[in-house]
């Protein structure tokens, strides 16, 4: 079978033992198929938490963690569909899109990810994580108010989780973000 640009990558080996993480690899294919956030996110995000050895109900919700926003389940499915503890998760880790201001989205963000416990806060971390790898991947840097959630995120995270995995490697990648930043004028 040949594959083009726009098919999914394949999933990765630890998720066809897992009936519910196949599920959810299944949904994040639907959704981000043809979405603004590409497969290959959530499955780095989801990637990072089992390699660190998170449980399965937290690796779906990496792998689920941008699909209520992105459309393709909304909270009651997401629970019908994989449980209250995954949903709960996913929503955790969810913006509220009624608030229209970009840093006062992000701030309700940090707070809700972070303060509702360390499977959530993980979760956040891995995918701020993941989103740095992949600006550092393609060049540049991201917008100003982007940079600077990822660091308000990194300094909430240090704070209130200070042995959570990913924060060191968070660090470093914004310091090489920082320096490929432009110089306010």
């Amino acid at each position: 079978m040949t594959t083009t640009a726009t098919d999914p990558p394949a999933a990765p080996d630890y998720i066809a033992p897992s009936r519910l993480l196949s599920a959810a690899y299944e949904v994040a294919a639907d959704v981000h198929g043809s979405g603004r956030v590409p497969l290959r996110h959530p499955v780095d995000v989801a990637t990072l938490l089992h390699d660190a050895g998170y449980p399965e109900h937290v690796v779906a919700a990496a792998l689920l963690h941008d699909v209520v926003e992105d459309g393709g389940l909304g909270p009651e499915a997401m629970e019908a569909r994989f449980g209250p503890q995954v949903a709960a998760l996913v929503a955790r880790v969810t913006e509220d899109d009624s608030i229209a201001s970009f840093p006062r989205r992000k701030a309700a963000l940090r707070s809700q990810a972070v303060g509702d416990g360390p499977e959530a806060a993980a979760i956040f971390a891995a995918d701020k994580l993941a989103s740095t790898r992949s600006a550092l991947r393609r060049g540049g840097a991201p917008r100003a108010e982007k940079l600077e959630h990822y660091e308000r995120s990194l300094w909430l995270l240090r704070a209130r989780y200070p042995g959570l995995p990913f924060l060191a490697e968070l660090e470093a990648d914004l310091s090489r973000l920082r320096a490929r930043a432009p110089l306010p004028a």
